[in-house]
């Protein structure tokens, strides 16, 4: 692999192969850190990768004196650049043909925090919780078997992204929990808090019924009350005025008894008229004339219909007409007195239906006025006090209600926040972690022995060690020891192309120089290293070594060493 480098920060050219390890020797100043950078770039293909500057400044990663730079990869015949000032990627950008950040000493585990830390080992051991180990956790925590499933659904995959959405999940549930529960108390959720939390209201009774019969009870008191408070002052006096015309009213008995007398008249009256001879039959006489037998005048014999027969002498046609017209008067007479009982029975239905109906209401008013009693005019005491009651039984059996839920919020949010616990990265995913540890620390103890430094390794919490000291508390140049097998264990586990390190010159020491050589001859990696020499002749001769190539960078030029 070929790494051309022109005008690109301190240096103006440099013509470098990566066969197996390329060393990149000079001066303090001299450019070694930029050829580091260059390389860096094209390996991630990601142009900026020097710390404070950004791509509208990439004009100052071009050489000064130059217009444009360029960092060009090449291996057989594929190809990757990235130019400057654009800082723009082009050709190949196969992951494949390239190195990861970690790799090429753009991160490091050891800068990270712990979730972080986990997360990103977690992916490269690829020790992450398997379904049964999440179904045991999350039923430990008391959750059932769909919500393990719901879980595991989430997760599923293992990928650290999918983890740790799940976990931001779980934490924005446990947010709204919280605030249902302060929407319920009307205070800021605490744990502690919430298990001690009660309304001021709520009484020493456990059953619910109880507090809801209460209620019931005070309700139908305040129906009552106001019920028999509503009578107004107008309603009672409609009634006194019902009850006194009832009192003015035509006694009922005698008025019934004309009727009835007037009825009976008039009744008889109509059959009496119904006797009559209609019209047809005229005045109801039928004569005939006959001889008188003694004395053979011409008499008339008079019949008179229901009555016995008359007999008088005819003496002309005047007379039967006079009894006709006798007749006709009699009956006009016997129709008009009906025609005035028939009025006087109007007249009396109506004097008795409205005796009767002022004597029945004014009774139902003096029952209601019975009923209504002492409660007229005095209800807004009794109905304040009994509207206060049902107020005192409601806030009770609110309260209780309250607490109820307030409870059940607390439950679910303690339960959550286990929850959130598991699926933090230092939960489930790191006790998985810890688990898989031995791996990962046989392999990072394989490169430190054939480096001949202290074995490297990290502990359950994922601290790390330098042989039995922790990383911390050993001196820089061990700290650098430590962070170089780190980057390569983790580059060889990435598939990384090659790893880039500087400042190897932290390793003050021959023998430990040599031993960088050798972990990376043991892993096949390529690399380029960087490291500052006093003196180009105390600079190592990778070429005679077997192990690649020594350049020289002095006046912003990098030179391969004979």
């Amino acid at each position: 692999m070929k790494v051309q480098i022109r005008q690109y920060r301190g240096v103006e050219r440099a013509d470098i192969e990566l066969d197996p390890i390329a060393l990149v020797a000079g001066r303090n100043g001299a450019g070694k850190s930029s050829v580091a950078q260059a390389v860096a770039a094209a390996l991630t293909s990601m142009a900026i990768v020097v710390p404070g500057v950004s791509k509208k400044d990439a004009k100052k990663l071009v050489r000064d004196g130059a217009d444009e730079g360029a960092v060009l990869l090449t291996q057989d015949t594929v190809s990757r650049s990235v130019s400057y000032p654009k800082a723009e990627v082009s050709g190949l950008n196969d992951a494949d043909f390239g190195s990861s950040e970690l790799a090429v000493g753009l991160g490091h585990i050891f800068d990270m925090k712990p979730d972080d830390r986990a997360r990103v080992l977690a992916g490269y051991i690829q020790a992450m919780p398997t379904k049964s180990d999440i179904v045991a956790a999350v039923g430990d925590i008391g959750y059932n078997e769909t919500t393990a499933a719901r879980v595991w659904a989430a997760v599923e995959g293992g990928t650290p992204d999918a983890w740790d959405q799940t976990w931001a999940k779980s934490r924005e549930y446990g947010t709204k929990e919280k605030g249902k529960w302060e929407g319920i108390t009307g205070e800021a959720y605490g744990s502690k808090k919430a298990a001690d939390w009660k309304p001021v209201a709520l009484t020493n009774e456990t059953d619910r019924q109880v507090l809801a019969d209460k209620v019931l009870s005070a309700k139908q008191r305040v129906e009552r009350t106001v019920g028999s408070a509503a009578v107004s002052e107008a309603e009672i006096a409609r009634l006194n005025k019902l009850v006194e015309a009832a009192a003015g009213a035509e006694d009922i008995t005698p008025v019934k008894a004309d009727l009835e007398k007037v009825r009976g008249d008039l009744a008889k009256a109509r059959a009496a008229r119904e006797a009559m001879p209609s019209e047809a039959q005229g005045s109801g006489t039928k004569n005939e004339q006959r001889p008188c037998p003694a004395c053979g005048a011409a008499l008339v014999i008079e019949k008179v219909y229901n009555e016995p027969i008359k007999l008088s002498v005819f003496s002309s046609e005047t007379a039967a007409a006079a009894a006709q017209h006798d007749n006709r008067k009699d009956r006009a007479k016997l129709d008009g007195t009906i025609a005035g009982l028939k009025s006087a029975v109007v007249i009396l239905e109506g004097r008795y239906e409205m005796a009767k109906r002022l004597t029945d209401d004014g009774m139902a008013a003096a029952e209601r006025l019975t009923e209504i009693g002492e409660n007229k005019g005095a209800g807004q005491d009794a109905i304040f006090d009994a509207k206060a009651a049902l107020n005192a039984a409601s806030l009770v059996l609110e309260s209780f209600d309250n607490k109820a839920k307030a409870d059940e919020f607390h439950a679910a949010i303690a339960k959550n926040e286990q929850l959130i616990a598991l699926l933090a990265p230092d939960g489930l995913r790191r006790r998985t972690l810890a688990k898989a540890l031995g791996a990962f620390n046989g392999l990072l103890a394989e490169l430190s022995a054939a480096a001949g430094w202290p074995a490297v390794r990290l502990d359950e919490s994922l601290a790390a060690h330098y042989g039995q000291r922790p990383v911390g508390s050993v001196s820089k140049s061990e700290q650098w020891r430590a962070r170089a097998v780190v980057q390569i264990a983790m580059a060889s586990l990435d598939g990384s192309v090659a790893v880039v390190i500087d400042d190897a010159e932290t390793m003050i020491d021959a023998k430990s120089r040599s031993g960088l050589f050798s972990v990376l001859q043991k892993t096949g990696l390529r690399a380029l290293v960087c490291m500052a020499f006093a003196k180009r002749e105390l600079v190592p001769n990778l070429a005679a070594a077997g192990l690649g190539a020594s350049y020289w960078i002095e006046n912003a030029v990098a030179e391969v060493m004979k």
